[in-house]
């Protein structure tokens, strides 16, 4: 039971029925419905000899289905049914603080009335009477009028934290004299609650904030009340109007909890309970405004990825073949290849971000030094000492599985044996070494993340290539095997022979000639490598020559590194080949040199080939840097995700239909732009390893703060959403560099079909704020044609208006909108203004020819 509570009603300049010029009024009050049915009714006490009268308070009850307050003003003088006049208020505009309304009196020609309301759950107890405007004479030096108003937790639409928030800023920035907020002040109270609307945007509110028109007795002050309603006006989502009316109770015009729940069950596939939707907005209000509906779509527990995402939730005891792992390519650099900064904090920034493979290019420095820079330009040096000790110290924050250090060694013996002394020391236990009775390869545990938890791998050249002892260049004859002596495989054999050899000295000129001459390969190029070094590599860098020949003889901690350009021909020339060679070897690509701007590769189009290490400069932070980081984000952010089950499993037939995905982009919050007033447009990639596709949203002006595009749907054809990362770029065209001022990438594969939100991150990767975000619609849909998926949004969303639960049959309008008809358009453009929204589509951006080349590769393979 609800009660409306009456606090005072006044008239004014009330037409005479009589020709004394003058009335003996009173006024009777009824609860009706849309039918006119009436449901309560109240009779005020007779004001004697006035046109201007003043009743008392009181207190009728809000019956349900009820949807207005009508109110009628007689002349106890005059027995005739006509009225002095006649006012409504619809029972959906009372909020459940004293609101003070001016209401024209209809049927005749003046008057109006003055109506001082709110809802209530309990009866009040407290004397109704007051004047309308004694808030200023009440007002103490503690402020209790207000402070009642803001503490009252239960009978207002805003959580008790906010509402304090909200408080506390409106009396900061009040008037002394008149004990109001001065609208001069309205954008800096507003904004220390980090609600930052243009003065345009609050003209604007302050005319609609209601439907009837508000009491304004000083339009340059505003009452607490007053101001919460801009507040709540001005952060309402109004490009949610549609979907929030296609819910609302036919009866009040206003979206109760139960219809929110049919919404929430419907629209994002999800199960919610009323009280639970109560608890996440924090407020104990029976009926969800569209500002409510706007909030509880832009909670953070609506975020556009499965929880499950932000932890380690994949196996992660398969050999690191079956992984891609983030890598980083020239990891020391702040800029480009020629003359930038070389910094030991790009290393912490590069694991801190979830990198597992940093590269490390060594040279001789100064005083026996090792250093670490771009060989032969103009980049700065910094000591290797530093980088190791700044490896050691974030190697492991971010994630606990193994970190891959890539050795680039140009360096003397002497200062090899320096680096090596340095990784002994620093790393400790942590550096993991090939054991001296050598690597078991049939145990995967040695292999695996799982395995190698908490362990730095160093991927260097070695004094002899592990390969069977009949390829190991002069090595002394062994002992033929007795029957009694257990056989060993070949692996093990040349192992052991290379670590007796390990124990020479190069103290004296023989035994340095001796060691020589053991380095000296087939062709008699001088191996040059320090025996300290040497013993700290458990990654073992080889040659791609042949395609086949490495798939007959890899070994699982066996590394070939090759370029783009080198990859890119395997693609053309042999794709199968190099996905069945990256499920048994580790495989690492790495940019072009001619990239001397630090630029990056198509980055998916590796993946694709099931390359582990796609190596690429994350000091640049373009699209293919953000698509990576997408990727990682689907495990935890460990830096390790398991590779599809389509490159893991290459002879299984596994075709299926390409998924349509659709995007809406309604509205941001908090943009980030870079002019004072932004030309912002949202940017959409879908990239694939057959290729990208792109649309672009209207460019709309505004300044960051509730951007509104409402723009949409785009549609993108997915072969394999589990290969497929969708980007979300916020441009300001307004800027003069034309960065991305905010972006967002995660795999299709993670995404939440429905209504959700996306936050935003810088282009470095960092969060932008905890309330910068995007508002968009994603629905997925597989080609009707092909096999269906049991995950298919679309078609489980169809299954439940197919079978509705019975609060969702009641829903007549909801029955009608999604009721199947022919020749109509989709649901989602049913009104006029989606069929617009929808004819807005930009046009594909054509990818590059390099780019169709490599998608025609992908035809025959396995990914589509």
């Amino acid at each position: 039971m609800r009660f409306l509570v009456v606090s005072r009603i006044k008239a004014e300049t009330l037409v005479p029925a009589n020709i004394v010029g003058s009335a003996d009024p009173y006024l009777k009050a009824w609860i009706s419905d849309d039918k006119n049915s009436l449901k309560y009714e109240y009779r005020t006490t007779t004001v004697h000899s006035t046109l201007s009268p003043t009743w008392d308070g009181f207190v009728m009850k809000w019956e349900e289905h009820s949807d207005r307050m009508v109110l009628g003003i007689w002349d106890d003088d005059m027995q005739q049914d006509t009225p002095l006049g006649r006012a409504e208020l619809f029972l959906k505009d009372i909020r459940p603080w004293d609101m003070t309304w001016r209401i024209t009196l209809k049927d005749v020609d003046s008057g109006h009335l003055y109506i001082t309301v709110r809802w209530s759950d309990e009866w009040p107890t407290k004397s109704l009477t007051r004047s309308i405007n004694n808030d200023a004479t009440n007002l103490d030096s503690d402020s209790s009028v207000y402070r009642k108003r803001a503490n009252a937790v239960g009978l207002v639409p805003l959580p008790e934290e906010e509402m304090n928030m909200l408080f506390k800023s409106y009396l900061s920035n009040l008037c002394p004299v008149e004990c109001r907020l001065p609208r001069k002040q309205l954008q800096i109270a507003l904004k220390q609650v980090n609600c930052r609307p243009t003065l345009e945007d609050i003209e604007t509110s302050l005319r609609d904030i209601k439907p009837p028109e508000i009491v304004q007795e000083d339009p340059d002050y505003l009452w607490f009340d007053e101001f919460v309603d801009l507040f709540i006006q001005l952060e309402t989502l109004q490009d949610l109007a549609s979907p929030y009316s296609e819910y609302c109770n036919p009866t009040v015009r206003q979206m109760t909890t139960q219809n929110c729940a049919d919404f929430i069950l419907v629209e994002q596939g999800e199960t919610i309970e009323r009280q639970q939707i109560m608890d996440m907005l924090g407020v104990n209000y029976p009926f969800v405004s569209l500002f409510h509906f706007g909030r509880l779509l832009t909670l953070k527990e609506n975020i556009w990825t499965h929880e499950q995402t932000n932890t380690v939730w994949q196996d992660m005891t398969q050999p690191l073949t079956h992984y891609w792992i983030f890598s980083s390519h020239n990891t020391y650099l702040e800029g480009n290849q020629i003359n930038s900064k070389s910094d030991p904090a790009m290393y912490k920034y590069a694991l801190l971000q979830g990198c597992r493979c940093v590269e490390l290019d060594c040279w001789d420095g100064p005083s026996g030094e090792p250093i670490i820079y771009h060989g032969h330009t103009l980049t700065t040096k910094i000591l290797f000492k530093e980088v190791i000790e700044t490896i050691m110290t974030y190697a492991f924050e971010s994630s606990e599985y193994p970190v891959i250090l890539s050795l680039e060694v140009h360096c003397s013996l002497a200062q090899q044996q320096r680096m090596a002394s340095h990784m002994t020391t620093i790393f400790g236990e942590t550096l993991l070494r090939i054991p001296t009775e050598g690597v078991n390869i049939n145990n995967v545990d040695e292999f695996s993340p799982e395995g190698l938890k908490y362990k730095i791998l160093v991927k260097t050249k070695v004094r002899q290539m592990l390969r069977p002892a009949s390829e190991i260049v002069q090595p002394p004859t062994p002992e033929a095997p007795t029957d009694n002596t257990p056989k060993v495989n070949a692996f093990d054999e040349s192992f052991e022979l290379i670590m007796k050899t390990s124990s020479i000295s190069l103290s004296s000129s023989k035994n340095e000639e001796s060691f020589m001459n053991l380095h000296r390969t087939k062709t008699g190029k001088l191996n040059n490598i320090h025996p300290d070094l040497s013993d700290c590599a458990w990654m073992i860098p080889t040659k791609l020559n042949s395609i086949a020949q490495r798939i007959e003889k890899a070994l699982p901690n066996e590394v070939s590194s090759i370029t783009e350009t080198k990859a890119y021909s395997l693609i053309k020339s042999d794709m199968l080949g190099l996905q069945q060679l990256t499920k048994i070897s580790l495989l690492r690509v790495y940019p072009h040199g001619a990239r001397v701007d630090s630029s990056n590769f198509d980055a998916m189009s590796i993946y694709g080939t099931g390359t582990q290490m796609v190596a690429l400069n994350l000091q640049t932070n373009d699209i293919p840097v953000m698509q990576t980081r997408a990727i990682f984000r689907y495990n935890g952010n460990c830096g390790y995700v398991l590779k599809p089950n389509v490159l893991l499993n290459l002879n299984e037939d596994q075709s299926l239909s390409p998924t349509q995905l659709s995007v809406t982009i309604f509205s941001g919050r908090n943009i980030p732009v870079k002019s004072e007033m932004g030309w912002l447009c949202v940017r959409m990639i879908v990239a694939t390893p057959c290729g990208e596709q792109e649309h672009r949203t209207p460019v709309i002006k505004s300044n960051g703060y509730i951007p509104m595009w409402t723009a949409g749907p785009y549609r993108f054809q997915v072969p394999r959403v589990e290969m497929a990362v969708l980007t979300l770029v916020v441009l300001d065209l307004d800027a003069s560099s034309g960065d991305p001022v905010a972006e967002a990438s995660a795999l299709v594969c993670s995404i939440r079909p429905g209504y959700r939100r996306v936050p935003l991150y810088q282009k470095d990767g960092t969060p932008i704020d905890s309330d910068s975000y995007l508002l968009v619609l994603i629905e997925t849909e597989e080609d009707p044609n092909g096999p269906q998926s049991c995950n298919n949004f679309s078609q489980r969303r169809r299954r439940v208006l197919a079978h509705p639960p019975a609060f969702v049959r009641g829903l007549r309008n909801l029955r009608k909108v999604y009721e199947p008809q022919t020749n109509t358009p989709s649901p989602r453009c049913n009104s006029e203004g989606r069929r617009r929204r929808a004819n807005c589509i930009a046009q594909k951006i054509p990818i590059s020819k390099e780019k169709k080349q490599i998608s025609s590769c992908y035809s025959n393979s396995y990914l589509t």
